[in-house]
């Protein structure tokens, strides 16, 4: 089987599920503009699920300042994965962040991952970082447009500007104390 076929049966008994998933991505993906590495502006899938889990955080009064930020700090390995953002923001929004990660296929992938390297179409990748291909962006910007309603793209917008300052310390290396 192929991974293409395993991205579309995650959802093949829901095409409407299977459409927000990818226009949820797709939005979320649309907010990383700033390079990380060369002109690679994405971060990986499980990169992004740590800065929407800060992001939640955050909603729920925790502070976690980026400069502390860490490839260790803050671990959310036991965390379960549940977007509810105390319904402050679209149900729709919500149920797309938790298709995006809330599911995995039978090889434990996230279907965000899967979307990310199963459109080479749509993005190229260096390692764990991604980029749109040349073009792509503006047509996805237009689909994303044309699917969320304004204040569901505003709900997009201020998690990319919520995730900026972050971005740069997510793989930022870790000093160990003498032990």
């Amino acid at each position: 089987m192929t991974y293409e076929r395993l991205y579309e049966e995650l959802f093949h008994n829901d095409k409407d599920k299977f459409e927000l998933m990818k226009r949820t991505a797709n939005a979320l993906l649309l907010q990383f503009k700033e390079p990380l590495k060369y002109d690679l502006t994405i971060p990986s899938s499980k990169s992004i699920l740590r800065l929407l889990n800060i992001f939640q955080d955050g909603r729920e009064g925790k502070i976690i300042f980026p400069d502390k930020v860490n490839c260790l700090y803050p671990s959310y390995q036991e965390k379960p994965i549940n977007f509810n953002f105390n319904h402050k923001y679209s149900k729709r929004v919500e149920e797309g962040l938790n298709l995006c990660f809330g599911l995995k296929s039978r090889y434990d992938t996230f279907p965000l991952e899967l979307h990310l390297n199963w459109n080479p179409e749509i993005f190229g990748n260096e390692g764990f970082f991604y980029r749109f291909r040349e073009g792509k962006k503006e047509y996805l910007e237009v689909q994303v447009e044309n699917y969320f309603n304004e204040n569901e793209l505003k709900i997009f917008r201020g998690i990319g500007k919520f995730a900026q300052p972050y971005l740069q310390n997510l793989d930022k290396s870790v000093v160990l104390e003498n032990y």
